[in-house]
């Protein structure tokens, strides 16, 4: 009987050129272990740097002023002018994605798995996707691939409200990078904007007027219908800093509360609210100087000082999970903290190391001169979510 059986190879270069490898196969007969075949099989293969183009040339992609509950509708341009094939992960980081969402059109690529790993990301990391960029052939002119991205902005109830709403500026980051087993190449980072909301009229505070003209066209696809028309003058701005651009809690086992501080410093006198989107959940809260947990808290802060809070996370599932830090001012500023976590760690163990001096050393026993030696080293994930591992061998000539 004969059985086929197949390896995959992956091949990562430090640099660009030729490269070559020869694989050796060491079959041993099951009844005499003494015969023992050995079968060279060299590979080949050339290397690279990755050679792309990506339109819009500035790094920014603006969807105009979107009505709520409307989608508009943006794209960007791909282009390999190299020879290899590129396999690429494109990955959206969200803000606010429950008043507006980005997202990518799924027909574009090979969903969210990676063309590498065959694995899919934690939910936390937003809209992924994975998809090949083939390469030039001898003769052929380089192909440009078309990638649509979506923004949704959130629905409201009634037509009435939908005009009253204030606009809101949305962004998001949109990330593309090579697909590598541990740590992509990022080739570009593009930010994606949109204003949601209708009739909202910006004037110089500098030189404020007494008088503006506002112009209002209607549609007569109604028999009656008003629109209310109100003029508001808007406080002094005040701006909050802080070292952290997003409150990442990682891996935490199933059941268990951690903490993270989340630091800022306000550039004037005034009150902070703070709240957490999706209230509904009880995975992320908001934690007092006396322990209690909030959904939401107001503190009054003066300028230049330093002001700490807590955020806590208790997962309850295998998956990821995300949220928003909304902080508000009295001056009407909206600042937004993007709260990511998932639940579950991997937990790694190798066996068979002998520990010396604070140090974990790997016996292969004695070797002799020239004959190359094979020993297994085992390694298990005793945890709920997989990991990957790195293996480097340092200070051998």
């Amino acid at each position: 009987m004969i059985l086929n059986s197949s390896c995959k190879l992956i091949f990562r270069p430090r640099e660009e050129g030729d490269y070559k490898a020869v694989i050796e196969l060491f079959a041993v007969n099951m009844i005499r272990t003494q015969e023992t075949r050995v079968y060279a099989l060299t590979v080949t293969a050339f290397a690279e740097k990755p050679s792309i183009k990506i339109w819009p040339e500035k790094n920014v992609l603006n969807f105009g002023i979107l009505p709520w509950g409307e989608t508009a509708l943006q794209s960007i341009k791909l282009q390999n002018t190299g020879q290899a094939t590129l396999p690429l992960i494109l990955s959206i980081s969200r803000k606010e994605a429950s008043m507006c969402n980005f997202t990518f059109n799924a027909k574009d690529g090979s969903g969210n798995k990676s063309c590498i790993s065959f694995t899919s990301p934690p939910d936390a990391k937003g809209s992924v996707l994975a998809m090949s960029l083939p390469g030039v052939k001898e003769g052929e002119e380089p192909m440009i691939h078309t990638l649509e991205l979506y923004c949704r902005a959130k629905a409201v109830g009634n037509m009435e409200q939908k005009y009253q709403e204030r606009s809101e500026h949305f962004q998001a980051l949109l990330e593309v990078a090579m697909d590598m087993p541990i740590n992509g190449l990022r080739l570009r980072e593009i930010k994606l904007q949109v204003t949601v909301g209708m009739y909202k009229l910006h004037v110089d505070k500098e030189n404020l007027q007494e008088k503006y003209e506002v112009y209002l066209s209607l549609t007569t696809s109604m028999f009656c219908y008003s629109v209310k028309v109100i003029g508001k003058v808007k406080g002094k701005e005040v701006k909050i800093t802080s070292s952290l651009t997003e409150i990442n809690f990682w891996g935490v086992d199933l059941g268990q509360t951690k903490k993270r501080p989340y630091t800022f410093i306000p550039h004037g006198d005034t009150k902070v609210s703070l709240s957490l989107r999706n209230v509904g959940t009880s995975f992320f809260k908001i934690v007092n100087d006396r322990g209690q947990e909030m959904k939401s808290a107001e503190i009054s802060v003066e300028q230049g000082k330093q002001y700490e809070i807590w955020i806590s996370f208790c997962p309850s599932e295998l998956k990821g999970y995300s949220t928003d830090l909304i902080l508000k001012t009295d001056s009407g500023s909206k600042f937004s903290v993007p709260i990511r976590g998932y639940g579950g760690r991997s937990c790694v163990e190798i066996k068979d190391l002998i520990s010396q001096s604070n140090e974990w050393i790997l016996n292969v026993g004695k070797i002799i001169s020239g004959q190359p030696v094979c020993y297994e080293m085992k390694i298990k994930n005793s945890g709920p979510r997989c990991c990957f591992i790195k293996t480097l061998i340092k200070g051998i000539s």
